[in-house]
């Protein structure tokens, strides 16, 4: 089930990579003037999050009836944040590499998706 949920992103890092460079870029200051590197472009929010929350949770201030639901939110937060990791990719360099690496990316993921199927029918979890 993990397998599937990591390839269904593809399309959603394609479809994000596209946007992206429309919007504009934060502290943009319209001069080409490269903005300062501040510490959150280092290590993602995301990541000082989880640090917080498992510390949290190591030390039994979590309740057990927050659990489930903050494990929900957590599964959508890594589905974002892997996504985000995918905005770096340039879909014109992608074009560029040619028909091969392109046919060989493709096929991996067919054979990843029929991977991911037989185990779910075959484990009966699906």
């Amino acid at each position: 089930v993990k397998l599937v949920r990591v390839l269904m992103l593809g399309p959603v890092v394609v479809a994000l990579s596209l946007i992206a460079p429309r919007l504009p870029a934060e502290g943009a200051t319209g001069k080409g003037a490269p903005g300062r590197l501040g510490f959150f472009k280092l290590v993602p929010w995301f990541i000082l999050g989880f640090l917080a929350f498992a510390t949290l949770r190591s030390l039994g201030l979590i309740p057990d009836g927050w659990v489930s639901p903050l494990s929900r939110i957590a599964g959508f937060l890594t589905i974002v944040s892997m996504a985000a990791l995918g905005l770096g990719v340039d879909v014109r360099v992608l074009a560029q590499v040619g028909g091969r690496v392109t046919l060989a990316v493709t096929a991996s993921l067919l054979v990843l998706l029929a991977i991911a199927v037989l185990l779910i029918r075959g484990l009966g979890i699906g």
